[in-house]
């Protein structure tokens, strides 16, 4: 068979690019690198605790039966770049005060007047108590700061309620009624009136506990 010299020039020009294509060199070596990420630290005091229900002043008198406190928690922090809290519980704590002159000698609902609190002789935390059905341990006084201090549970079974940003919920609640200590078993020595608390405020600070 004749071959002319067209065909045999085409023929030898793919056998050559066929070796160019399927011929490698190569070195083996080792190599390595590292890198970072960081984990959200939270934004500081990104919950709010708030109270939506007290009890009228008429309940907080001898032989009255008191009424409820109670309210929710805001996760402040916003959707693009907040995290989801997760929740147990919100502790309560009470002290009993009167407004007083501010520093600047402004009087109580002056023109001016910077609200300013003063603790109240004859009347603490003792004179009143607070009840919980989700409560982790009874109502305590601490007798050196005549703070009262209650714990109560977001869920009734102890599990984490989880706020997620921009959210408010996780309700709590719990009963805020006055001690008539003449009548009560636990302070039979005491005499007297409980006068010192005619008209005194109430005044309660809420923590969020975070679930462990």
């Amino acid at each position: 068979m004749r071959i002319n010299k067209k065909t045999a020039a085409v023929a030898v020009a793919a056998v050559t690019l066929a070796g160019v294509g399927t011929a490698y060199a190569f070195w083996t070596t080792t190599g390595g690198g590292s890198g970072t990420a960081t984990t959200s630290s939270g934004a500081a005091n990104a919950l709010t605790v708030t109270q939506y229900r007290q009890p009228s002043p008429d309940l907080l008198a001898p032989s009255q039966p008191g009424g409820q406190v109670g309210g929710k928690v805001k996760n402040t922090s916003s959707d693009a770049t907040g995290v989801t809290y997760a929740l147990k519980a919100v502790t309560m704590s009470l002290s009993v005060a009167h407004l007083v002159n501010d520093s600047l000698g402004n009087t109580p609902g002056s023109t001016g007047y910077t609200t300013t609190y003063a603790a109240t002789p004859g009347c603490d935390a003792s004179d009143y108590s607070l009840v919980s059905d989700n409560q982790t341990a009874a109502y305590a006084v601490d007798a050196a700061t005549g703070v009262g201090t209650l714990t109560t549970k977001i869920n009734s079974d102890g599990s984490a309620y989880e706020l997620a940003p921009g959210i408010e919920g996780a309700d709590w609640a719990a009963t805020l009624a006055f001690v008539n200590k003449h009548d009560n078993p636990a302070t039979p020595a005491i005499e007297g009136n409980q006068d010192a608390c005619k008209g005194q405020i109430v005044r309660l600070a809420y923590t969020a506990v975070a679930a462990s």
